[in-house]
């Protein structure tokens, strides 16, 4: 095997494993309950999995874990991962939305901010305190 190969394995070995085991359970669940496991779901799993895999590396280096308990928390990252892609979108967004209504609220007050300095501007030439050409 390549030293590139190994270090891939070493690297996210883990993490796919228990991706691998925690998505069988999901799957295992479901057919538990009483549903299909349809193509739909695999496709929808297969489209997901590099999104769950970096966000498990991603705990998985956050707490530092060995590889043993590196799997498991994969496995149960890959067992919730619908909910938890649901999770992380829902932060997303709204963190996005506080940014652009305080983006909003800028502009705003800037808008606000200008027609204030009209109006004063045009206060002050009708009152003769400024000339006409604004010298």
């Amino acid at each position: 095997m390549t030293p590139w190969g190994e270090a891939l394995i070493a690297k996210y070995g883990a993490i796919l494993t228990g991706w691998a085991i925690g998505t069988a359970a999901k799957y295992g669940l479901m057919l538990g309950e009483g549903r299909r496991v349809t193509l739909k779901v695999l496709l929808i799993d297969v489209l997901l999995m590099g999104m769950v895999v970096l966000l498990a590396r991603w705990v998985i280096a956050r707490l530092g874990l060995n590889p043993t308990d590196a799997a498991t928390a994969a496995a149960l990252i890959g067992l919730s991962s619908d909910r938890l892609i649901r999770m992380v979108r829902v932060w997303f967004l709204k963190r996005v939305d506080a940014e652009l209504q305080q983006h909003v609220k800028a502009e705003i007050r800037q808008t606000a901010q200008m027609e204030l300095s009209a109006e004063r501007n045009l206060t002050d030439i009708a009152t003769g305190k400024r000339p006409m050409g604004g010298e």
